[in-house]
């Protein structure tokens, strides 16, 4: 996974140190070096850089200032290399614009921090664009935990994103290694949607006959995914089984289809994403300590809307914009809509906008808000899931019982909303599908 290519330029009249700039900043793209003042202008008129190294004396004392106020000019990430120390030049040239000053012998970690830095600016300018445009927040906890993604972008730590259902982790996931790696393979698996007697073989591939119903041969997603990512969303949804041959897989960067005996190798990433506790289910024994460490690095939590108020009306505002026929909302709509609790969060939200835009009409009254805000629960207009009929139940039955009763409920609700479609089921309610069968109870 590779940032785009930096072109440099380089001046300075002492060859060696030219020639050894030069051989360390092709690591990171184009280099021209140039050892006089006025060739030196001449290219920064002509040609097009990202970072210019620049020597205080080249023909002259200190006419490399005349070099960094031409580069400055361009708007160029400028950097002085000198001999010289003293505070006087080392002021002068960061009033003229120079982003950093080193002195000669410190050519390695200049060309880290400079590198380090001017991606950074990349990045923070293209999260900058990506929220604006892309994933809608004016919350600094969730900008602050998008830029730290994006500061991990560029090495190849793991990436894990947590957070409640609906909030977009593989959103996020998605769209920002599109804006940051537009030509690198992004392959994305929902394995909560997967049975798990499918899972080994969407992940490793099969051999043909290698099970019943393997008519073909299947190449799996973990070699799709050679030289970029692969996504693996609600992760905690793997069999303990499976959990040991993904951590293989990922220490060792090579697996065995299904059915065969060629180790395949594959150069990916990992990214994965799960709405549930992984500590949690580590100390239940459901999760391994050593696939959990392996896939944590750079980890992002995703807020519930519930917990980002000032972005609901953004969002609102922004699903709007989607359709050119305008409508707007009563006061009283707008009220409602801000104190509900959003259980669903964004993916609840964009749902409840598009069943208003159907309506056909210019203004939206709260007896045109779906069903769900029609009733008293007590989470649709504020954030606590506890209703008093719930806290009776448990104070009678007990605690477990009450939550047997809620899920079970809660599944065959869902089930009624899909058609009793299982898989469909199982997906919208993100779960695996053992929990699914554990905590549905047909009548």
């Amino acid at each position: 996974m590779n940032i785009r290519k930096i072109n440099t330029l380089v001046v300075d009249d002492d060859a060696l140190i030219a020639q050894s700039l030069s051989f360390k900043l092709k690591a990171f793209g184009n280099v021209i070096t140039c050892n006089k003042t006025k060739e030196a202008i001449e290219i920064l008129s002509n040609k097009t850089f990202d970072l210019v190294f620049i020597d205080l004396n080249i023909d002259d004392e200190l006419d490399g200032l005349q070099v960094l106020a031409k580069s400055v000019s361009k708007n160029i990430y400028s950097v002085i290399l000198s001999s010289y120390d003293d505070e006087e030049n080392i002021q002068k040239a960061y009033e003229m614009g120079c982003q950093d000053y080193f002195v000669k012998g410190e050519e390695d970690r200049a060309i880290e921090k400079v590198v380090g830095s001017f991606l950074l600016g990349e990045k923070k300018f293209i999260l900058d664009n990506f929220i604006q445009n892309t994933y809608i927040t004016n919350d600094q906890h969730t900008k602050n935990e998008i830029l730290h993604l994006v500061e991990n972008i560029a090495s190849d730590i793991p990436i894990l994103i947590l957070g409640p259902t609906g909030t977009g982790k593989s959103f996020l996931a998605k769209k920002i290694f599109e804006a940051c790696h537009k030509n690198s393979p992004f392959i994305e698996l929902n394995c909560a949607a997967i049975p798990e007697t499918l899972l080994e073989s969407e992940l490793f591939g099969h051999e043909k006959g290698a099970f019943t119903g393997a008519s073909i041969k299947k190449t799996g997603l973990l070699k799709k995914a050679h030289g970029g990512v692969i996504f693996l969303d609600e992760i905690s949804s793997f069999s303990l089984s499976l959990q040991a041959k993904i951590l293989k897989a990922i220490e060792e960067k090579s697996f065995t289809p299904v059915g065969s005996t060629e180790v395949i190798k594959s150069n990916f990433r990992i990214i994965s994403a799960t709405c549930e506790n992984l500590i949690e289910l580590v100390h239940q024994k459901k999760f391994r300590l050593d696939l959990y460490y392996r896939l944590t690095g750079a980890n992002i939590y995703l807020r519930p809307l519930s917990e980002r108020k000032d972005d609901i009306e953004l969002l609102i505002k922004h699903f709007l914009k989607q359709t050119p026929r305008k409508i707007i909302f009563h006061k009283e709509v707008k009220t409602i809509l801000n104190n509900y609790g959003w259980p669903g969060n964004i993916r609840e939200l964009e749902k409840v906008i598009q069943v208003l835009k159907s309506k056909n009409k210019g203004i939206i009254l709260a007896a045109d808000l779906p069903e769900q805000f029609q009733s008293q629960t007590p989470f649709e207009t504020s954030d606590n899931l506890l209703t008093g009929y719930i806290k009776k139940h448990a104070l009678t039955f007990g605690m477990n019982e009450t939550m047997r009763k809620l899920k079970n409920e809660l599944v065959e609700s869902v089930m009624k909303d899909n058609e009793h479609k299982v898989n469909l089921s199982i997906k919208t309610l993100k779960i695996s599908s053992n929990t699914f069968y554990s905590n549905y109870e047909k009548r």
